[in-house]
């Protein structure tokens, strides 16, 4: 499971070289944090890592939320 993170890392590397989007780089994040989450040097670390993954989704969610602006209005003429 250890070298399918790895591989998966790779991959999700290439993709935000190639992309640029914010999403992707939380993505690859997400998956940097699970792989270390495989092998913890302590307890500590099994601690930070499920705070890196709340910081995770709150990012996801404030950061990539749908533009209010993009709702069409639906208001009488």
């Amino acid at each position: 499971m250890y070298r399918v993170l790895l591989m998966v890392i790779g991959v999700e590397l290439a993709r935000t070289l190639l992309t640029h989007d914010l999403g992707a780089i939380l993505e690859l994040l997400a998956f940097v944090v699970a792989r270390k989450t495989l092998k913890p040097d302590d307890a500590f670390d099994i601690f930070l890592c499920a705070l890196a993954f709340v910081a995770l989704l709150a990012a996801r969610y404030f950061f990539l939320r749908p533009e209010a602006d993009s709702v069409p209005d639906r208001s009488p003429p």
